[in-house]
């Protein structure tokens, strides 16, 4: 748990929540941003209670959903997505309204 330093005039949150943990987009975001710029990330809240039932499964309207009730300021995503969420005024009106919104960057590594 991150907590806030009082004394910060201003503290991000940002929406993680559609990036998959175990993708390196999804652990270098919720894990290693939060982390490292002790900054904090809106993930879905924990209903998988039990063996038998399954964590919440990111779709284009939860999201953004949760974006607003996580008051978040940054939204990462994916550009399907933003393909999507371009075609909605209301929505593009709110993403307006954030400090950034960032979709993944394809890193090319190149082992010599």
């Amino acid at each position: 748990m991150v907590v806030a330093n009082k004394e910060e005039p201003h503290r991000q949150i940002l929406a993680t929540q559609p990036l998959p943990c175990f993708h390196i987009y999804g652990i270098v975001t919720q894990l290693i941003c939060s982390l490292h710029g002790l900054t904090t990330m809106a993930l879905y809240p924990p209903i998988a209670t039990t063996r038998e039932s399954q964590p919440m499964q990111s779709t284009p309207q939860n999201v953004i959903e949760h974006t607003k009730r996580t008051n978040c300021t940054g939204l990462f995503a994916i550009p399907a997505w933003l393909q999507i969420w371009a075609q909605d005024a209301e929505i593009v009106d709110f993403m307006a309204k954030l400090e950034f919104v960032v979709r993944h960057i394809f890193l090319n590594f190149r082992v010599s």
